[in-house]
């Protein structure tokens, strides 16, 4: 670790094992376990704001009380100053509190109300006996007087107080430990936008004076412009993108990361009646993630199969018929037939129906009877076999291999087959769609 790397994630794990049904276990099933983060790397240099973003649900959060140890990793390891803080015993993590230190996205919440405001700000320095009672008293009220409240202020409970205000209570708690690194978990996700712009400045302002170092959460991609110094855009427990701000935000090169800044609201009038092309589609189970690229299944630039020609939109479209009947098949039984049905026009119209529901028109090419049969094969609830139709005749080499990250230069980095010079060959082997590079 360079030493101006303050902290460094190696190949970050957190599964979560789900306890199993009564059914499950009557039946020996096996619930597959959420993957919320899998196999994330990053370091943070010392002094910067490093933001991490990405849809709801995706792992940030989880990524963040990984680092402190909040939650218990599965696998990689963090360093803090080339100190693995996952091979620290109690004590030795104790004393590292003090250096590390978190901001939560609900101030009420993560506040206790049968405590007054100088009970929780004094708590840290309780905690690590730090200081006599009286310095304690005057390490809060400078403390409290730094982020905007007053010493009047300091009998208060958290009731008492405004949202903005609360949080600045949080930020004063996270600080006056005096730590090096601050993780801010959505910190004014939850408050006004007038007042998130004063929390966002005091921010600012802290950092400078104190020298910190910042791991900024969150989705809202305005806020994160406006206060971070580089960005990670994270998907289904996987990073897609890393880089500068504002080179990710000028020049983004994931797909994924196109199609969230495409979704920010725009202010300039000249804009409003643009067609906003955002990321479509559900977002798949982490349970159950999809084989190579996590995104390949809602992604618009998908690559086709060297073979054929699609239009794009009809080529994801049989991507997501693809993925459908490998997942989640019971969602397609609405157009199925029963057993003992063989009227050919009977399942013709229901395979059309299901063409029709997934966007794939007639074709005038070789591509046309794979479709077609597929679709037949799906009506008669032959799912597995319709699935090993589409994927013998469509593969990407977006589903079959599992792209890394790779260096595109200036600090920036960026998991897409798109940006490789020369991708990886598609396995030769009749079931390769349905292997996994990483098992």
């Amino acid at each position: 670790m360079s030493s101006d790397t303050l902290v460094s994630v190696e190949d970050l794990e957190k599964h979560f094992d789900p306890e199993d049904s009564f059914l499950d276990k009557l039946l020996n099933l096996e619930t597959p376990p959420v993957q919320a983060v899998d196999g994330v790397s990053f370091d943070i240099k010392r002094g910067e704001t490093f933001g991490l973003v990405g849809e709801s649900g995706c792992g940030k959060s989880t990524i963040g009380k990984t680092i402190l140890r909040l939650l218990e990793p599965t696998g990689g390891a963090t360093y803090f100053e080339d100190e693995n803080i996952y091979e620290m015993d109690k004590s030795e993590l104790n004393t590292l509190r003090q250096d590390i230190q978190i901001v939560f996205q609900d101030p009420f919440s993560s506040l206790n109300p049968r405590l007054t405001v100088g009970e929780i700000v004094r708590e840290p320095l309780d905690i690590h006996d730090i200081g006599t009672k009286a310095e304690r008293r005057e390490k809060v009220v400078a403390m409290l007087e730094r982020v905007g409240l007053s010493e009047d202020q300091i009998d208060r409970y958290p009731r008492e107080f405004s949202g903005g205000q609360r949080q600045r209570i949080c930020i004063a708690r996270a600080l006056v430990l005096e730590p090096e690194f601050i993780l801010l978990d959505e910190p004014v996700s939850a408050l006004d936008v007038s007042v998130q712009a004063q929390v966002l400045n005091l921010l600012d302002d802290l950092q400078k004076e104190f020298g910190l170092t910042y791991l900024f959460i969150a989705h809202d991609l305005g806020v994160v412009r406006y206060i971070c110094d580089r960005v990670a855009v994270m998907y289904l427990g996987r990073l897609v993108e890393i880089g500068p701000t504002d080179m990710i935000f000028d020049d983004p090169q994931h797909p994924y990361t196109r199609a969230l800044l495409e979704s920010i609201p725009r202010a300039d009038l000249q804009e409003q009646h643009r067609t906003i092309e955002g990321v479509s589609g559900d977002v798949p189970s982490p349970r159950n993630p999809p084989n190579g690229c996590r995104f390949h299944t809602r992604c618009r630039d998908v690559i086709q199969p060297p073979d054929f020609e699609f239009e794009q939109e009809t080529w994801q479209n049989l991507v997501t018929l693809q993925h459908r009947l490998e997942t989640n098949p019971r969602s397609l039984s609405e157009y199925t037939i029963d057993e003992d049905t063989s009227d050919k026009e009977t399942i013709a119209r229901h395979a059309s129906r299901i063409r029709e529901v997934f966007g794939l028109p007639t074709l005038n090419s070789d591509a046309e009877s794979v479709i077609n049969k597929a679709a037949h094969l799906a009506v008669q609830g032959n799912f597995s076999e319709a699935h090993q139709t589409l994927n013998n005749a469509f593969t990407t080499i977006c589903r079959t291999r599992d792209p890394s990250g790779i260096d595109i230069g200036e600090d920036r980095e960026v998991a897409c087959f798109l940006c490789y010079d020369e991708p990886p060959s598609i396995p030769k082997t009749p079931d390769a769609s349905t292997e996994n590079d990483n098992d």
